[in-house]
C-alpha cells in the first residue's frame, strides 16, 4: 500500500511543481506566516479524497504495561473512518533499531478499527504510518504505562520545524521522538529554553534520523531537575515528525501521569483550547507560551466563560511579555479570577500579529494524571472527533466554543458507531452565542467505546474533548480535527471585558507571569513552572 500510494508522486512531480508556483501566485490572505490551515493543525481530508496519511510518532511496543520491563507508553493506533463508503489501507510500524512491518487494515464506513503495536513488533520505541484510501479518515493513539493512560491525535502533515512550549524533568521524565517517515535521511538540532535560561547540548546537534526510522531520545537524562523545559527542533534537511512522551514519577506526593503530543509545526498569533476539567474537578491548569520570532511578543491569555451574557467576564492574564526566543507560563487556575464551577474556554492572542506558539497543561484534580495538549490555531465548520470513546472511559465531553465576537453559531452533533450515524440527543441545531461554549457528555449520550463524533455549525467554532480513564487511570485533552475545506485560519476573535455581573474591584489583580508559589522569573524571560502546571 505504501509503495502504491508514493510511486506515483515521482511521475507527477514537474507538473505539482507547476501547480504549487500557480496556487503560491494566487494564495490569498488566509495564511500565517506563508502556512496554510492544513500546515498548521492536523487535518482530515475532505470527501473523494483518494487517500490519507497521518503520522503517529511515539509509542513503546514491549507488550508489557505494569511490572518490570513495562513499556513507557504502550500504543495502540486508532483508525476512525467518518466517510460512507468502506476503506482499506496499510499501518507500517517503523520498529526502533528494526526494519519496518506493514499491516493491513479495513475500516467500516462510520466505524473505527484498532491495532495495538506490540501485537505485530517488540521494540522499546516504535512510530506507525497510517495510509488509507479515501478521505474523513483520522487517527489518533491510545498510550497506556506504568504511569497511567494517555491519548493523543497523530498529525498529518509532517515538518523542518516542530515547537513544544511545555515540559518538565522535575519528578518527571520526558522523551523526544523523531520520525522520519520519508526515504531520505533526516538532520535536525533540538534546543532548549528552561527555567535557568536556554540549554544546548552536542548530543541534540545534528542528529540522523535516517529515512523510515524513528530517533527517540530521553530528554530528561540531559536536561535534568527542570520544572520547565520549551523545546524547538529544527531540521538541517528533510521534513520529519516530532512527539513528545511525559511521564510523571509521582514522588514527593505529585501525581503520577503520562501524556503525549505532537508538536506545534508552525507559529500563530491566536490559539484556542476548547475544552477545559470539568467545573469543580480541582485540576490545575497552566498555559505556556513560547516565542520563536526575532522580536518580544505581548500576549494576551483570556478565559472564557460558558453563557457570558448570564456569568460575566474574567479579566484577561496581561499583557504578558514573552522575549524572542523564550517563554512564559500563566497559571490559569491559580488565580481567583477564574471561577472554579463554571465551563470554560481559552483564548491566548498575541498581539499586533506576532506569532506565537501556545501549550496548556492539566494535571492532578480527581480524575488523576496530566495531559498537555498544543492549541488550535484554525476554525471550521465541520469537525470530527475520532477518539470519542474508548475502553474505560469514565467521562467524555465535547466541547464547542464560538471565538466570533458578532455571529452566533448553530450546532449539531452526531455520533458514529457500528457502521451507523446518528444525532446525538440534545445536542442537535444548538446555539453558541459569540464568546460561548457548550459541552455535551458523550458517554451520557449513550457513545459506545467504539464511536467517534462529528460536529458541524453553519459558521467556523473550535472544538476540544476531555477524557478521564480508569484502568489505569489518566486524563486526556484532545483537540477536534477539521475537515479540509471547512477550516480556516482565526483571525477575528471574542475579546475580553469586564462583564456587567461583574464587578471590577473585586476581580482578583493580575499577576503578569501567572505563577504558582515558589516559581521563579528568569531574568532573561522565562519562567519555571512545575509539570502540574
Amino acid at each position: 500500500m505504501r509503495r502504491a500510494l508514493r510511486l506515483p508522486i515521482l511521475v507527477l512531480l514537474p507538473l505539482l511543481v507547476l501547480a504549487a508556483v500557480v496556487v503560491e501566485a494566487d494564495r490569498d490572505d488566509a495564511s500565517v506566516g506563508g502556512s496554510r490551515p492544513e500546515d498548521l493543525a492536523p487535518t482530515a481530508p475532505e470527501p473523494g479524497t483518494l487517500s490519507s496519511t497521518w503520522y503517529c510518532p511515539a509509542g513503546t511496543a514491549t507488550g508489557v504495561t505494569t511490572g518490570e520491563g513495562a513499556g513507557v507508553a504502550e500504543q495502540r493506533v486508532v483508525v476512525a473512518n467518518a466517510s460512507d463508503t468502506d476503506v482499506s489501507g496499510t499501518l507500517t510500524i517503523y520498529p526502533e533499531g528494526a526494519s519496518p512491518v506493514e499491516v493491513p487494515i479495513d475500516v467500516v464506513a462510520r466505524a473505527r478499527s484498532e491495532l495495538d503495536v506490540a501485537d505485530h513488533v517488540e521494540a522499546a520505541w516504535a512510530a506507525v504510518l497510517v495510509e488509507t484510501e479515501g478521505g474523513e479518515v483520522t487517527v489518533a493513539q491510545e498510550l497506556t504505562g506504568p504511569s497511567g493512560r494517555a491519548a493523543a491525535d497523530c498529525t498529518s502533515t509532517p515538518s523542518a520545524d516542530w515547537w513544544f512550549p511545555a515540559g518538565s524533568s522535575n519528578r518527571a521524565s520526558q522523551w523526544l521522538a523523531l520520525f522520519n517517515p520519508f526515504p531520505g535521511e533526516a538532520t535536525v538540532d533540538v534546543t532548549f529554553d528552561t527555567d535557568e535560561g536556554i540549554r544546548t547540548s552536542q548530543d541534540y546537534e545534528g542528529i540522523v534520523v535516517p529515512g523510515g526510522t524513528v530517533v527517540v531520545r530521553k530528554v530528561s537524562d540531559t536536561i535534568t531537575v527542570r520544572n520547565h523545559i520549551a523545546t524547538h527542533v529544527s531540521s538541517r534537511s528533510g521534513r520529519i515528525v516530532a512527539e513528545q512522551v511525559l511521564s510523571l514519577d509521582g514522588t514527593e506526593g505529585t501525581p503520577t501521569g503520562l501524556t503525549a503530543t505532537v508538536g506545534a509545526p508552525a507559529a500563530a498569533p491566536i490559539w484556542t483550547f476548547p475544552a477545559s476539567p470539568p467545573p469543580g474537578d480541582g485540576a490545575a491548569e497552566s498555559v505556556a507560551i513560547f516565542n520563536p520570532g526575532d522580536t518580544d511578543a505581548d500576549v494576551l491569555v483570556q478565559v472564557q466563560l460558558e453563557d457570558p451574557a448570564e456569568s460575566g467576564s474574567v479579566e484577561p492574564f496581561g499583557p504578558i511579555t514573552v522575549p524572542a526566543g523564550r517563554y512564559q507560563v500563566v497559571n490559569v487556575s491559580g488565580d481567583q479570577r477564574v471561577p472554579p464551577g463554571t465551563n470554560r474556554w481559552i483564548v491566548v492572542q498575541a498581539q499586533d500579529g506576532v506569532e506565537v506558539v501556545a501549550q496548556r497543561t492539566v494535571s492532578a484534580g480527581e480524575a488523576g494524571g496530566i495531559a498537555t495538549t498544543i492549541g488550535l490555531p484554525v476554525q471550521s465548520t465541520r469537525w470530527l472527533a475520532p477518539l470519542g470513546a474508548t475502553d474505560g472511559t469514565n467521562a467524555s465531553l465535547l466541547a464547542v466554543a464560538n471565538p466570533s465576537p458578532v455571529t452566533t453559531a448553530t450546532v449539531t452533533v452526531r455520533r458514529r458507531d457500528g457502521g451507523t450515524v446518528q444525532d446525538v440527543p440534545g445536542a442537535v441545531e444548538l446555539s453558541v452565542a459569540p464568546g460561548d461554549v457548550v459541552v455535551i457528555d458523550l458517554v451520557a449520550a449513550g457513545l459506545p467505546a467504539d464511536g467517534s463524533a462529528e460536529v458541524a455549525s453553519d459558521v467556523p467554532v473550535v472544538v476540544g474533548q476531555w477524557m478521564s480513564f480508569s484502568e489505569p487511570s489518566g486524563v486526556a485533552t484532545l483537540m477536534g480535527i477539521p475537515v479540509a475545506g471547512t477550516q480556516s485560519l482565526i483571525t477575528d476573535v471574542i475579546q475580553p471585558g469586564v462583564g456587567a455581573g461583574l464587578d471590577p474591584d473585586e476581580i482578583a489583580p493580575s499577576d503578569p507571569l501567572g505563577t504558582v508559589p515558589g516559581d521563579t522569573p528568569d531574568d532573561s524571560g522565562g519562567s519555571s513552572s512545575t509539570a502540574a502546571g
